[in-house]
């Protein structure tokens, strides 16, 4: 009997000894930490714009149409109001 066939032996023993769920759970935990432990500019679900300073600046697109602000409603800004 060599080496490989005893692994493979005790890999078939130690899985089926490993209860599903806990399994799952295992691999779960395993894919949170990792994620966590990302770089920032590799996670996923990140903000496409950001304080970050890792973020890659985005510029504003000057053909969409800018809104002008809303006019104050404040009695000191506005001569109309009593």
């Amino acid at each position: 009997m060599d080496l490989s066939e005893t692994k493979q032996r005790e890999e078939t023993k130690r899985d089926a000894a490993y209860d599903p769920a806990q399994r799952w759970q295992h691999i779960q935990d395993t894919i949170t930490w990792a994620e966590a432990n990302l770089p920032y500019d590799q996670r996923r679900n990140r903000p496409r714009v950001s304080n970050h300073p890792c973020s890659p600046s985005t510029p504003q697109n000057p053909s969409l149409p800018q809104e002008d602000p809303a006019p104050s409603t404040s009695p000191k800004n506005n001569p109309d109001a009593g």
